[in-house]
């Protein structure tokens, strides 16, 4: 950089984690993790469900990394961010809440939460009715819609594939 260019870079920590904790996870291969679907989503998918060596966890974003280079003299910025997802490993009691709460949802709401091979949402794919969903869940126990797993790995998020794990 020269005398006229700056670099920031902030460091967003979610959901409880830290940047160093995250980083000390084991990373997550490119093309190895494979979004089923999200469960939120705000500009990209915040947390979900992912599969990744046959195995299914659920995924949330725990470091948001912004870099941006700021040209004093222009005043113009250009910037990049980097998320990294946790992947956690849920009990058998969550993964049966979540598999109800899923099957619901596309039921009643739809699938266009759902990943395709090619990373394409389903969209249109329209449920029956979703107040029915959405009337059954706001008196879901508040314990039961929070998903808490132990972390396991990490996920960089251009390291994403989609859609089912390829059967070997």
């Amino acid at each position: 950089m020269d005398k006229f260019h700056n670099e920031l870079r902030e460091i967003v920590e979610l959901n409880g984690y830290s940047y160093d904790y995250v980083l000390n996870l084991p990373r997550v291969e490119y093309k190895d993790a494979y979004m089923l679907y999200h469960k939120s989503f705000w500009d990209r998918p915040l947390s979900g469900i992912c599969s990744f060596g046959g195995k299914r966890y659920f995924f949330r974003v725990a470091v948001e990394i912004e870099e941006v280079m700021i040209d004093s003299i222009m005043e113009s910025y250009k910037g990049t961010s980097e998320i990294i997802y946790v992947l956690e490993e849920l009990s058998e009691e969550a993964w049966k809440i979540e598999d109800e709460v899923h099957a619901k949802f596309t039921k009643y709401v739809g699938k266009h939460t759902e990943y395709n091979s090619e990373g394409r949402r389903q969209l249109g794919a329209n449920g029956l009715d979703h107040t029915v969903f959405f009337d059954w869940y706001a008196g879901l126990d508040p314990d039961k819609k929070d998903l808490k797993g132990t972390p396991k790995f990490r996920v960089h998020a251009g390291d994403w594939s989609y859609g089912p794990e390829p059967e070997e």
